[in-house]
């Protein structure tokens, strides 16, 4: 298992995502008044991204098949515009 660590701009930027991702919402148990998305990214790059929490202007993702690790960052920086536009960071 790998842990991804993006920064946001914005808390607010975690609710939009680009296209390609299948969004959907989940309650974080420190904070039941935020949501945070799960990113679905299997059909992109093989990887399934088990939960996406979002905390303040960090986003940590986490994956199950290590060793693809650098398909998922590739995958992230390939859409680099995309997701600056929606306040990512890199």
């Amino acid at each position: 298992m790998a842990y991804i660590a993006v920064m946001l701009r914005e808390p607010s930027a975690a609710t939009v995502l680009a296209d390609e991702f299948e969004e959907k919402l989940d309650v974080l148990s420190s904070n039941p008044c935020l949501y945070a998305p799960v990113l679905d990214m299997s059909d992109a790059v093989g990887v399934e991204v088990r939960r996406c929490h979002v905390k303040g202007y960090a986003m940590w993702f986490t994956i199950d098949d290590t060793e693809r690790i650098v398909d998922v960052i590739a995958f992230l920086h390939g859409r680099q515009d995309t997701l600056r536009h929606l306040g990512w960071r890199f």
